[in-house]
């Protein structure tokens, strides 16, 4: 479901597909459940008061929450939320969740279509058992492919600033040899950071 025009005026952007090289957007901008939410989704994420100036939404989802209560589960350029369903104060915040905070699908035949955070928090989804695995899955892809987009990005700005540091003649070269061997697991990553510091005398 799309939202309609007077949701797009409500002041919360939609995220939209640009020109991008990184794989992640790439993908998830080509994903069926990209830019798809339920009616009211924006209004409730307009209605929260610690929303960011530039947040966007990516995708939503109605789940169950508990056992009477429903709400919006979203996946923003910022955060992972859930909206509970209803008129939200001002000065009410939804509950939320870095990027990166684990999120696992259970759709077992038999049992209701769930969605399992690593906090323990779990959200039921619709009633129809093959509608519902298909919008739990589709919304974990989604989330997925967020988290590794905001991974790349930080991957290629720590390039960009090793490059930086190599037009300088500062020691790049070996951080760049240091953090090889973190990434073949010779070094963890807190060999990693003791042995940057020394490089970089900090």
């Amino acid at each position: 479901m799309h939202a309609g025009v007077g949701e797009m005026e409500a002041g919360i952007r939609v995220l939209q597909r640009f020109e991008t090289s990184n794989p992640y957007l790439q993908e998830l901008f080509a994903h069926p459940s990209f830019g798809v939410y339920p009616n009211g989704c924006l209004g409730q994420l307009e209605a929260i008061n610690n929303v960011a100036a530039d947040e966007q939404l990516v995708t939503g989802l109605h789940v169950g929450h508990g056992l009477m209560e429903s709400g919006t589960l979203m996946v923003t350029t910022h955060f992972l939320r859930y909206a509970k369903k209803g008129r939200i104060s001002k000065s009410n915040k939804s509950e939320f969740w870095a990027h990166g905070t684990g999120l696992q699908v259970d759709a077992e035949l038999g049992s209701p279509t769930t969605m399992i955070l690593e906090t323990g928090h779990q959200f039921q989804v619709g009633r129809i058992p093959i509608v519902s695995r298909r919008q739990a899955r589709g919304f974990a892809e989604v989330y997925r492919l967020v988290v590794g987009a905001g991974s790349h990005i930080l991957g290629e700005l720590e390039d960009a600033a090793l490059e930086g540091m190599a037009g300088s003649g500062s020691p790049a070269a070996e951080i760049r040899e240091l953090a090889a061997l973190r990434d073949a697991g010779d070094l963890s990553q807190e060999e990693f950071e003791a042995a940057k510091a020394r490089t970089l005398g900090s």
